[in-house]
This record gives structure tokens, C-alpha cells and sequence, in this order.
């Protein structure tokens, strides 16, 4: 995202490879894992055990699981089944927004990133979603979990934008970009990574990743984005 090579990158590289040739446990590894070597130009290897396994998880996971193993079958090239997607529309709650007993913002990032790997087009309600995203806003124009729930976490912002980015939906036109460029970078510690919270919180990597994600998308000028 900023332009750089990683450090050590061939080791990182030969490392994610015996880890993927392994066993493989916990689908979050497997998905950041198999992401990884994409990004590399890498063919990963995924065995036809592990495809079956993620086939006989759908009907019983939640959206966000849903979105990981969608992501990992697209990646490896598995012909991805039609009862995946209406497995996620069926989360889809009269408001427009996704979530097993209420709608929220993450189960409704997570369900729009899975449509939009699937196909586009079976997305419904596109203006109810807008609306229930816009509803997730606090005053400030913060996105936070539910319409109800404070404060705003760097994962519901970014849920946000991506909403947006997946609708296509011009950002500029629907929230206040500077309120939102301020609360993020408010965000940012001492040793130059962010944290999760406004008020207290260590740096990682996931958030910093979610903090720059949130800051090209608005044209932020710095960080080299």
C-alpha cells in the first residue's frame, strides 16, 4: 500500500509456503496465508480435504468465516456453489443491513464482500444498505458498530468505506471526509502504528492496515497514499 518492497521478502515468502504445506488449521491462517502468496504472484496449494471441509462449514458459519473461506476457494480457483450466496442473503434483515439476530456493520461488510466475490449483481437493497450503513454513523459522521453502539472502532470505520467502495457509492457525497480523516489519524501512536480505540490501545498491524485503507480511500495526502 505505500509503495514499499517488504523487508526480507523472499524468506517471508519460503516461510508462508512450508506453513501452507503443512496442516492446516483455523481458517483465519489459512485465508491470510493464501492471501499472502497471491500477493507474491504465488500459486497456493490448497488440498481437496481442506476444500471439502470448507464446502461442509457453510450452512452452519457466520458471515464472517463465510467471507474468509469464499475468499480462500476464489484464490486456489474452486468453482464456487449458488448456495453460497443465498446462505448470506439470508442473513439480510428488513433494514437492508446483514447479522444473525440484528443487523451490524461488520456481519454487513462481510456479507457484501462475499456477494461481490460471487456476483455483484445478487446484491439486494443496495439503497436500504446505504441507508442502514448511514445509520451506523455517530453525529461526527464515525461509523460504528450499530446505530445504537459508541464509540467507533477503527474495523467499523473501515467496514464503512468498504460498504461504500463496494456499492460504488461516492464517498465525498455521504459522510464528512475531514471528520473522519481527523478521528483516524487520532488513531496513530508514538511508534508510528494505530491502534483500535480513541481512547487506549497498542498498535498492530491489522490496524494499521484498516487506518491506511481508510485514508487513500478519502485522498488523505500523506503516508505516501
Amino acid at each position: 500500500m505505500l509503495d514499499e518492497e517488504p523487508h526480507n521478502k523472499e524468506n517471508t515468502i519460503k516461510w508462508i509456503e512450508n506453513l501452507q504445506g503443512g496442516r492446516q488449521y483455523g481458517t483465519r491462517g489459512i485465508f491470510y496465508r493464501v492471501n499472502i502468496l497471491d500477493s507474491f504472484k504465488r500459486s497456493p496449494t490448497f488440498p481437496q480435504k481442506y476444500v471439502n471441509r470448507f464446502l461442509g462449514r457453510y450452512r452452519t458459519s457466520n458471515l464472517e468465516i463465510i467471507y474468509l473461506m469464499t475468499n480462500v476457494m476464489r484464490i486456489v480457483g474452486i468453482e464456487l456453489p449458488e448456495y453460497i450466496n443465498e446462505r448470506v442473503l439470508h442473513f439480510q434483515n428488513e433494514d437492508g443491513g446483514f447479522g444473525k439476530y440484528r443487523s451490524d456493520i461488520m456481519s454487513t461488510y462481510y456479507a457484501l464482500e462475499t456477494l461481490n466475490l460471487i456476483n455483484p449483481d445478487s446484491i439486494n437493497s443496495r439503497d436500504k444498505i446505504i441507508d442502514f450503513t448511514q445509520s451506523c454513523q455517530t453525529d461526527e459522521g464515525i461509523f460504528a458498530y450499530t446505530p445504537l453502539s459508541y464509540p467507533p472502532y477503527i474495523e467499523s470505520i473501515y467496514a464503512g468505506i468498504r460498504i461504500y467502495e463496494i456499492l460504488n457509492y461516492p464517498l465525498v457525497y455521504w459522510l464528512n471526509r475531514d471528520e473522519v480523516i481527523n478521528f483516524v489519524l487520532k488513531l496513530q501512536n508514538a511508534d508510528g502504528g494505530f491502534r483500535r480505540s480513541y481512547f487506549i490501545g497498542i498498535s498492530e498491524l491489522e490496524y494499521v492496515y484498516r487506518a491506511l485503507h481508510v485514508l487513500k480511500s478519502l485522498n488523505y495526502p500523506d503516508f505516501g497514499l
